[in-house]
């Protein structure tokens, strides 16, 4: 599976580290129930704010709480701007360190639980599903007049590129045009036709193969996960044929016709599609893991892959988390583990699976959660599964 732009942007993501710790606030803006004065996730974000500050100065110590509440009071105009109703994206994030002042903001149109975590590092958990579903999918919607190329990511769509298809007809119409008023060569006029029909066939199908090509070189460009060929059904399948991808990107034809429809428009009426093929993407992991030698399976020996960076796939069962350690090598084991090691310096990790993650994208790997029927799959092995690179 070729690495993605949301792989990437998590990456990034991952790496911000504060001594204090790292503020992460989620936010669903949705806009079937927000309101002109307080939406509900404003309260929710506020009121978790608050709950937090007040953790904090109870846990202690008193300066870490102290910076704390200056890095909330010092945020006030980004965290408005982050809840505010007339704020694009329905899905906000915002990271901030809390000493170092560093901050990462991303915006998608995927629905986000509402909730405020303060930990080491950035929560990633709910980022990691978001951008999972919403991996970058081309949509090429091909016509006799063209092909329009659109992008759907993160839950919007944009039109990519559009080339028309220039068949000069009317010229060469012109140039028969005094042979057919000809009576006696009005016998030619037939065969004539069918040979201008042919030559724009012939000039179709080279302009298809060439625009084959150009969304070739743009799969590879913006590093789509899919491929949806959808449109005339008479000219679609000449692009379609000559369409050369990546291994691991999917192509799917829908003969639909959506000729001159926006590209949000194109995107919802295929969201079905868009989903079908996720989990067919997901169930292909699952069966790789189940399959190949080059794969493990079980929380400690993917733990250790992971320590080792062999991994290139992560897979987890989005719906469990459990407990862990990590020793003073750095490597993190099993609650379990830990304790039957007796290790002297271990420091607890409750959300071991967060820990995985950033593992994982520290070693450059791919992240992909789990749910329904290839969850189930992995949950006899602790809910956790990797595709190793070695």
């Amino acid at each position: 599976m070729p690495k993605t732009l949301e792989s990437d942007a998590l990456a990034a993501i991952a790496e911000l580290r504060d001594p204090l710790g790292v503020l992460s606030i989620y936010v669903d803006a949705d806009p079937e129930r927000q309101s002109t004065d307080r939406p509900p996730w404003a309260v929710a974000v506020k009121d978790g704010l608050r709950d937090l500050l007040h953790r904090t100065k109870e846990e202690g110590p008193r300066e870490r709480w102290a910076a704390l509440k200056e890095r909330v009071d010092d945020m006030e105009a980004e965290i408005a701007e982050t809840l505010a109703t007339a704020t694009s994206g329905r899905g906000r994030v915002l990271f901030a360190g809390i000493e170092s002042g560093a901050t990462r903001r991303m915006t998608l149109q995927m629905p986000l639980e509402t909730r405020v975590v303060l930990e080491d590092g950035p929560y990633l958990r709910p980022l990691v599903a978001a951008l999972d579903a919403g991996r970058s999918t081309g949509i090429v919607n091909v016509s006799r007049s063209g092909v329009e190329v659109h992008e759907w990511r993160l839950g919007a769509a944009r039109e990519v590129e559009e080339a028309e298809f220039q068949d000069r007809s009317d010229r060469d119409r012109e140039k028969k045009g005094p042979a057919a008023a000809i009576p006696a060569r009005g016998q030619q006029t037939a065969p004539q036709h069918d040979r201008h029909e042919q030559t724009i066939d012939d000039r179709r199908h080279r302009f298809l193969a060439s625009m084959a090509d150009r969304v070739g070189a743009l799969a590879a460009e913006r590093r789509w996960s899919l491929v949806l060929v959808t449109g005339d059904p008479r000219v679609g399948p000449s692009l379609l044929d000559r369409l050369s991808l990546e291994d691991g990107v999917e192509v799917v034809p829908v003969w639909r016709a959506f000729e001159g429809r926006p590209a949000h428009e194109v995107a919802d009426a295929l969201m079905d599609e868009i989903r079908a093929a996720a989990a067919r993407r997901r169930g292909r992991l699952v069966e790789r893991v189940e399959g190949e030698s080059g794969a493990t399976v079980g929380l400690a020996p993917t733990l250790f892959a992971l320590h080792e960076r062999r991994v290139a796939e992560l897979l987890y069962d989005e719906g469990r988390d459990h407990r862990g350690a990590r020793l003073p090598d750095g490597r993190l084991v099993p609650e379990p583990e830990a304790g039957a090691a007796g290790a002297e310096g271990a420091t607890s990790e409750p959300r071991l699976v967060e820990r995985m993650i950033e593992a994982a994208l520290a070693g450059g790997a791919d992240v992909v959660p789990l749910t329904g029927d290839e969850a189930a799959r992995v949950s006899p092995h602790d809910g956790v599964a990797a595709l190793l690179r070695w």
